[in-house]
């Protein structure tokens, strides 16, 4: 999911927010959306079948197409 978030941040937060790990700003972030907005999460990892997309022994068949 991707939210875009426009905000305004006090001078003296701003190098507080800099040092902040990705973790620890996703955890504000979540925070800030369940406070504001009522949502609510849940992470879990899964295990599942993937694919991998090779190029064969010619080479690849693609052509580039115009637009």
């Amino acid at each position: 999911m991707r939210v875009d978030i426009e905000a305004k941040t006090l001078d003296p937060d701003i190098n507080r927010l800099r040092e902040l790990t990705a973790a620890q700003k996703r955890t504000m972030m979540l925070a800030l959306l369940g406070d504001r907005l009522g949502l609510k999460s849940h992470n879990e990892t899964r295990i599942m079948s993937t694919y991998e997309l090779l190029v064969g022994n010619g080479g690849a068949k693609l052509v580039p197409t115009r637009r």
